[in-house]
């Protein structure tokens, strides 16, 4: 079943400094630039052949800052930046679905 969202609202389209993503979540539009910005900040830091969450990618000085709520969005919006090939990481295989893991292609 089509996700009505999906279906009435663009991904990535802005409304009042929201973006709804590709899944139909709603963030803050700032938080997606902030963790796109971030991320591509790292990824020439990161080894090949291994594995990261988020969390990791990000550093924590980064990522202790951001709230509980901030911590989930950023997860949406990381899945989000990946879908699209916005950021140059792949879902990784992981044994649990949470949380998430990447890695370089």
């Amino acid at each position: 079943m089509t996700n009505l969202i999906d279906a009435v609202v663009p991904s990535e389209k802005k409304t009042s400094g929201t973006i709804v993503l590709h899944n139909g979540c709603r963030v803050q539009s700032k938080l997606l630039e902030s963790i796109r910005r971030q991320v591509m900040r790292r990824v020439p830091t990161l080894p090949a052949n291994s594995k990261f969450t988020l969390a990791m990618i990000c550093g924590p000085h980064y990522w202790d800052d951001l709230s509980k709520g901030e911590n989930i969005g950023a997860g949406w919006c990381m899945a989000h930046l990946v879908a699209l090939c916005e950021v140059p990481l792949i879902q990784a295989e992981h044994h649990h679905e949470y949380p998430k893991f990447y890695r370089l292609p």
